[in-house]
Formats: structure tokens, sequence, C-alpha cells
């Protein structure tokens, strides 16, 4: 797959654009990128005091970031649901949930967060 447009930043989304395809590698390599940046701010929210622009921002931003790909996706499986679709949305969504608050993932920013 050359494209996908659930990796690209765009001001709305290109629903038109989006294709099953494009769900799990998104949400593979969006999750992949999550992880390593939460695990960076934990590390730093380890040395160092954590303040808005050095953990809650760049945190922040990664949330964003997967968001932004997962909304278009939730979307669509509500409204132009497909076989092809919900085979995608199902393994994605379940795999997203490994990045909710309190996960093993995110369990070191929430202690850096209550410093």
């Amino acid at each position: 797959m050359s494209r996908n447009p659930l990796l690209e930043s765009h001001e709305l989304p290109p629903f038109a654009d989006i294709r099953a395809d494009h769900v799990v590698p998104a949400v593979e390599t969006l999750l992949d990128e999550s992880r390593e940046a939460i695990d960076r701010l934990a590390q730093q929210a380890a040395a160092t005091s954590p303040t808005w622009d050095n953990f809650a921002a760049p945190l922040e931003a990664v949330n964003d970031r997967l968001s932004q790909a997962w909304s278009p996706v939730s979307h669509l499986n509500g409204t132009m649901n497909t076989p092809e679709l919900r085979d995608a949305y199902q393994p994605a969504w379940k795999n997203s949930l490994h990045l909710a608050p309190g996960s093993v993932s995110t369990k070191g920013c929430s202690k850096a967060g209550r410093r």
C-alpha cells in the first residue's frame, strides 16, 4: 500500500479516500509511535519535574495524532459500516485499548503526572 490517508495530516478527514485496508496498518503504526513517545515522556518525567510544556503538551500531541486517525474510522464504522470495515475496525479498536488510561503502556506517565 502506497498512501494511507489515516497517517497524513488533514484539516478535515478525507472520508472518500479512507479504505478498510488502511485501518489496521495506520492504527498499528500510530500505536507503536505512541508507545515510544509515552515511554520517552515517562523516562523524562522520572528524571525531571514534569511541566505542561515538557510533559502534558507532548502527551496531548500523541493523543491527538492517534485521535486524528481513529475518529474518522470510528465515524465511518458508525455511518457507512461494511463487512470489510468491521473486520478492520474490531482488531484495531481492541489494540487501541492498550493505550487507555491506566493500561500498562501509560502507567509510567500516570505516575509522572501525579508528581
